[in-house]
């Protein structure tokens, strides 16, 4: 990291602007997102302000690598499945994201009971053909 503080921002401020544009964001989009106004991004990335933990975390939300802009290092990189999952995701509305996150939130409960069930059969030491990732009454 540098030592000099007003480097730091002028870097941090750059990695801003790369990881935003590479999202597919403006400023305009960003500040509007994140209830900012847009001289008050454009601040940021020329490393004038230091960006608060809340302004951060609402970069996480709107999927830009905060990890990056803050290090410049990648954070953890998603399968091609994965990115296609959350470039849709990117693409639909609050309410739609809504929907989508109820229905993956039951489907990994699903997942987990269906997991929970093999494992205590496997155990109790059960045949594992009679195992199945099926919940109980779909054949």
């Amino acid at each position: 990291m540098s030592s000099n503080k007003s480097e730091y921002l002028t870097i941090l401020g750059d990695r801003l602007a790369k990881e935003r544009y590479r999202c597919g964001h403006t400023q305009k989009s960003v500040a509007d997102q994140l209830a900012i106004t847009a001289r008050t991004q454009i601040k940021y990335e020329i490393g004038q302000t230091a960006p608060d933990a809340y302004y951060l975390h609402g970069l996480c939300e709107i999927g830009l690598d905060v990890t990056y802009v803050l290090t410049g290092m990648r954070g953890a990189h998603p399968s091609d499945d994965e990115s296609a999952l959350i470039a849709g995701y990117r693409r639909i509305d609050m309410h739609s994201r809504s929907i989508l996150m109820e229905l993956i939130s039951s489907m990994a409960q699903l997942a987990d009971s269906v997991r929970k069930k093999r494992d205590f059969y496997a155990v109790e030491g059960a045949p594992q053909d009679e195992l199945s990732d099926k919940p109980d009454g779909i054949s």
